[in-house]
């Protein structure tokens, strides 16, 4: 896959994660929560767009330690 098109996947989950965000936060409930929400739902999509699950969860990360930073950082 190159570069863009990666990107462009990577996106699209981070999308998802804030629409299940915006439709209720329960995957900042906890921790197990939250890791159980990037088992899930980011495997699911990294599957379906043909990316590698590892580095859509680390997308993921580090854009949720950006965007809710609060949220993330209170379940360490």
């Amino acid at each position: 896959m190159i570069p863009d098109e990666e990107r462009t996947a990577f996106e699209s989950i981070i999308r998802d994660f804030e629409n299940h965000y915006n439709n209720g936060p329960e995957m900042f409930a906890s921790r197990y929560n939250f890791d159980k929400f990037l088992d899930t739902e980011v495997r699911f999509h990294a599957k379906i767009l043909k990316v590698d699950f590892e580095k859509a969860k680390a997308a993921v990360i580090s854009w949720v330690e950006q965007n809710h930073a609060m949220e993330y950082f209170s379940l360490t």
